[in-house]
């Protein structure tokens, strides 16, 4: 599938990395202007390139269970940033995000076909 953009713009931020010799942490970064990309399958309209090629194939992190699961063209998901795992005796590992955040779909634009 593939991501097609479109001439509608938005304000959006997204979350930068850092890193130094002992710690990496995130910062928010502002995108002025930035332009909305729709999934050539479903229409779902994104402020990344990659969520729109990603929409119906990509997957995301569910926490407890730790697994990964497929994104079926849903028009929000979560994604999560730093955290750490933890192992217990007898239990799944399970991961605890520091941050997460919903990535929520700017609408649907129809598909002519």
């Amino acid at each position: 599938m593939t991501a097609i953009k479109t001439d509608h713009r938005v304000d959006t931020s997204m979350m930068e990395v850092h890193a130094s010799l002992t710690n990496v942490w995130y910062e928010e970064k502002v995108l002025e202007d930035s332009p909305l990309w729709h999934c050539s399958e479903c229409g779902l309209l994104w402020d990344r390139k990659s969520y729109a090629e990603d929409c119906g194939e990509g997957t995301y992190l569910e926490c407890s269970p730790l697994k990964r699961v497929k994104r079926n063209h849903r028009s929000s998901f979560p994604m999560h940033y730093g955290g750490r795992y933890e192992h217990m005796l007898g239990s799944p590992e399970r991961y605890i995000p520091a941050a997460t955040y919903i990535r929520q779909s700017y609408g649907r634009v129809k598909i002519s076909g």
